[in-house]
């Protein structure tokens, strides 16, 4: 009976140490792996087409009227603990990084911008207003992104990655 207790008690403390191992310490080396998948698909991304494939649909590729770029690779879990990595690679290649947490606010960005100021400039009557986004209107959360998307060149837009909370790092 006694070694029965104890065979029950070390199967328990084995299943307890496994579930602390997956939900406490296994969210660490997420971000570890994240980073570095995304370091190394925006360092191989090479046309305009493999940077869209790389940053996927979760990211947004961003480019200034000056001619440059910046990509923008976002990863998320909502697994035990809400975790985010994202990497941006800029055309100068310039590398920052964020943990905060977007939950798809990069995605379709540009393209809801275009798609506005497109509607705009065929519908002049329709908006009177003086904000430029109807989705992104000064002094409101939504407004660092809007900043962010429609840079004019890439020290303003890298500006605002400051502003959103990115680090600028070596990689």
């Amino acid at each position: 009976m006694r070694i029965l207790k104890i065979t029950l008690l070390t199967v328990a403390l084995l299943v307890a140490g496994l579930v602390v191992l997956l939900f406490y310490f296994r969210p660490a080396p997420w971000s570890g792996q994240q980073r570095r998948e995304s370091i190394r698909a925006l360092r191989a991304a090479k046309t305009p087409e493999e940077l869209r494939k790389a940053v996927t649909i979760w990211g947004a590729v961003i480019t200034p009227t000056n001619g440059g770029w910046m990509a923008i690779r976002y990863r998320d879990t909502h697994s035990y603990r809400n975790q985010s990595m994202a990497i941006v690679r800029d055309s100068d290649d310039c590398w920052f990084e964020s943990d905060r947490h977007f939950c798809g606010v990069l995605q379709g960005t540009p393209e809801k911008i275009r798609r506005e100021r497109r509607h705009r400039s065929e519908n002049p009557d329709l908006f009177t207003n003086e904000t430029d986004s109807v989705y992104f209107k000064p002094g409101t959360p939504s407004e660092p992104y809007y900043r962010l998307f429609t840079a004019p060149n890439l020290d303003a837009a890298r500006a605002q990655l400051l502003v959103l909370g990115f680090r600028e790092f070596k990689p």
